[in-house]
């Protein structure tokens, strides 16, 4: 790939992929972003149920809520409200 000032387009995309459809890549694109929140909903569950209990009394970690949530909840409840982020 060489750069030329009237050959930008090509440096920037080969022209193999330039034949794609745009479908296709906005369909990875989705798929790609739904693995990559489900993959990030543990953590996001468990720093949303601290940031909640934080304001109580209790003196709560990470540590500490993570095994009493997979105790009283199971581990599914990790992928909580998954679903509606990820439509």
């Amino acid at each position: 790939w060489k750069l030329s000032r009237g050959d930008v387009g090509n440096a920037v995309m080969p022209k193999e992929t330039a034949k794609k459809p745009l479908a296709e890549f906005l369909v990875a694109g989705g798929i790609a972003g739904m693995v990559a929140r489900t993959c990030v909903a543990p953590i996001e569950r468990v720093k949303i149920l601290y940031q909640i209990q934080r304001g109580t009394p209790q003196n709560v970690s990470y540590l500490t809520m993570v095994p009493r949530l997979l105790r009283e909840e199971g581990v599914l409840s990790l992928w909580k409200g998954n679903t509606a982020a990820v439509i």
